[in-house]
């Protein structure tokens, strides 16, 4: 039986592309997890940046926990983002995350409708625990995850979701267990 080697993502940071076995894989559903301060949200903005660069089709979806004018006046100075970088190329969503009845999948259709539209290659849900913790149940999470995820590979794109977890306690929620792959980032704190 003849191997085909899975379709990737480059990273644009070399190490990280060897480390992935070339980058991320195509058309998945990938979580950047850590804890606060760990570098997932600038993480996701390079991805971003990324592939604005090479396709110009990048998507932010921000939720009312990380809205798009916290993340302009934190993250603007990175070099990749700034003045001269891709922030303004960005195409960017910011879903409300007062979810009651029916709500969830009308924030699925919107991302959903907005990556076939806009041919969106890589999309940045920042911060998706935002969404799944004020979701009405799991089982409606695990519908909006599945559905993403076929959106995904139907639609050759990148889903990146961003979000707070602790490891190895949320290893049980639905988009952890759903992810193609989950990049956990830590914070070494030093002591004087």
């Amino acid at each position: 039986m003849e191997e085909f080697p899975a379709a990737r993502v480059s990273t644009g940071l070399d190490w990280l592309d060897r480390i992935l076995g070339g980058g991320l894989p195509a058309q998945s559903l990938v979580v950047l997890a850590g804890v606060p301060g760990s570098g997932k949200s600038i993480l996701a903005f390079h991805l971003l940046a990324q592939a604005a660069l090479e396709s110009g089709n990048a998507m932010l979806v921000t939720t009312t926990h990380q809205p798009l004018s916290k993340m302009r006046s934190q993250y603007s100075g990175l070099s990749f983002l700034g003045p001269t970088g891709v922030f303004d190329a960005l195409d960017v969503l910011e879903l409300d995350t007062d979810i009651e009845g029916d709500t969830l999948l009308r924030l699925l259709n919107s991302i959903v409708s907005r990556i076939q539209d806009h041919k969106v290659g890589v999309a940045a849900i920042d911060s998706f625990r935002a969404i799944s913790d004020v979701s009405p149940n799991r089982g409606q999470l695990w519908r909006f995850l599945g559905t993403l995820s076929a959106q995904l590979v139907e639609n050759n794109c990148l889903g990146l979701l961003v979000g707070e977890y602790s490891l190895p306690r949320d290893l049980d929620l639905p988009e952890l267990a759903m992810a193609d792959m989950v990049i956990y980032l830590e914070v070494e704190r030093l002591v004087a």
